[in-house]
Order: structure tokens, then sequence, then C-alpha cells
């Protein structure tokens, strides 16, 4: 079966733990920080802030369906679900 994937994962970036670094991935390679305690953002989860830009241009483009691909998502949280852009994907035809 030949099948083509999309999609992001989340990880700890390693030796960062403390200041709780965050980045999303993509499968096809792209990679940005999703939450740090040196964001200044309305959006935190804790005391780390929260880069929702980077959500909506790396994490919801690597998402949308094309043809029949395999989709992975990895990480989806309640912060997540409250982005209209990320919610809109899930309704997609």
């Amino acid at each position: 079966m030949n099948l083509s994937a999309s999609g992001f994962y989340t990880e700890t970036v390693r030796g960062q733990v403390k200041q709780g670094r965050l980045c999303n991935k993509t499968l096809d390679g792209r990679k940005v920080t999703l939450l740090h305690c040196d964001i200044k953002s309305p959006s935190t989860i804790r005391k780390y802030g929260v880069d929702i830009r980077n959500i909506e241009t790396i994490a919801v483009p690597s998402i949308v369906p094309i043809k029949k691909n395999v989709l992975v998502i990895d990480g989806i949280g309640k912060m997540e679900c409250s982005l209209k852009s990320l919610t809109r994907c899930d309704q997609s035809p």
C-alpha cells in the first residue's frame, strides 16, 4: 500500500524542560516553538506563553486534508481546541 502522510506532533526540547519549551514538528520537517517561558502572549498554559501564530501557520496547514493521505495529529489539548482555525480543519470536505 502506497500512502502519503501529513500532520504534526509535539515534543519537549531536551535540556529545556524547566523552561517548558515545546515544539511542533510537522512530518515534512518544519519545526517551530509552540510554548516557552520567554514567549509573551495573551494565551498561556500556567506560566508559559503560547505562540498562536506558530500553530496557525505550521500545525493547521499540515493537517488540511489532501486527497486520501493519512493525517497524524499528536498533542491536541484544550488550548488547541479553542482555536477556530484548527477546529475548522475537522469540518473540511
